[in-house]
């Protein structure tokens, strides 16, 4: 029988939310497993994902949104909810045919959680915001996005009333990848406060260095850590998180190959993503592997090598200070 209690040291974290919302494929996307997600089968029952960021353990619990499970789980609160330390709710924005049944799948959580006396922190996806949703969505003429604001708006009342509130709401999408990693980059800085630090130390070492559109601080597993934009509007903000979610990518589908496995302090690789040069290169911190990926917006490779030499050193001593 699958053991649903945590460890101490672990926080558990559930992914809840009706059949087809999409919250295996976000799971997938965020560790980087992504696969053909039309020919995805449901969820059955639980599935259970761990994670490491930062020396900090994660138990990730993927609730099979099937009606079948929705009662097992209700029936069985205790044993699927206690010990919980966030609970993310995915609604699907694209089955507006049910988002009453969303609605009631959450009041029905809160319920549970409030007869076990447990308050984790609740955040709200919703998600599949793309293709015609969005397009409606940013269309004035439309009430796509009054009808979002009316279900965001019952969503707060329902935790209100469950004497809980909701930590925060996001707009996901799997083809905005970045729209997912920032999710739950949010999602892992409320658990680990170091990552705060983490994050203001990164903004401010990159703009001490001129002309650098992005930069990624990322673990060995291509979580990120932190993330710098440029705030001179010399590039759209929305090219700058396509160039981000590129960069991801591309760091994970290199560290798969031969060299690198051996990218380190030492070497400095540069590839190309959406017509830009993206310089990554590994460190060590603390007995952590960590890496970096910076944009500059000149090509000047010395400029750029001394740049992401200086991040990079930088970020090394400062997250072994904090280890």
């Amino acid at each position: 029988m699958p053991d649903f209690a945590t460890n101490a040291d672990k926080k558990k974290i559930l992914i809840a939310g009706l059949d087809n919302a999409g919250k295996t494929s976000i799971i997938d996307l965020v560790q980087h497993k992504m696969v053909q997600t039309l020919s995805m089968n449901p969820t059955k029952g639980v599935a259970r994902r761990e994670a490491e960021i930062l020396g900090q353990s994660f138990v990730l619990h993927d609730l099979g949104g099937q009606e079948q499970y929705r009662q097992v789980y209700l029936s069985q609160a205790s044993k699927y909810f206690l010990e919980t330390g966030a609970v993310v709710f995915v609604v699907d924005l694209q089955d507006k045919e049910r988002y009453g049944d969303a609605l009631g799948y959450f009041e029905a959580i809160l319920g549970i959680l409030k007869g076990l006396r447990i308050a984790p922190r609740l955040y709200v996806f919703f998600h599949k915001f793309d293709h015609a949703y969005k397009t409606e969505y940013n269309d004035p003429a439309r009430p796509a996005r009054e009808a979002y604001n009316q279900l965001r708006d019952k969503f707060i009342s329902a935790a209100r009333a469950g004497s809980l509130s909701v930590y925060d709401f996001y707009k996901t999408s799997i083809f905005d990848e970045w729209s997912c990693y920032a999710a739950f980059f949010e999602i892992w800085s409320s658990f680990i406060t170091r990552l705060d630090s983490i994050q203001s130390y990164l903004e401010r070492v990159t703009e001490s260095v001129p002309g650098v559109l992005l930069s990624l601080l990322l673990d060995e597993n291509s979580n990120v850590l932190g993330k710098h934009f440029a705030q001179d509007m010399k590039v759209a903000v929305d090219k700058l998180i396509e160039l981000a979610t590129a960069s991801i990518k591309a760091l994970a589908e290199f560290k798969r190959t031969g060299m690198g496995a051996k990218l380190g302090e030492t070497n400095t690789v540069t590839t190309n993503v959406g017509g830009r040069a993206v310089h990554i290169r590994g460190f060590d911190a603390g007995g952590r592997s960590f890496y970096l990926a910076v944009a500059r917006d000149t090509a000047d490779d010395e400029a750029m090598r001394a740049a992401i030499d200086h991040i990079a050193y930088s970020m090394s001593i400062f997250s072994a200070a904090k280890e």
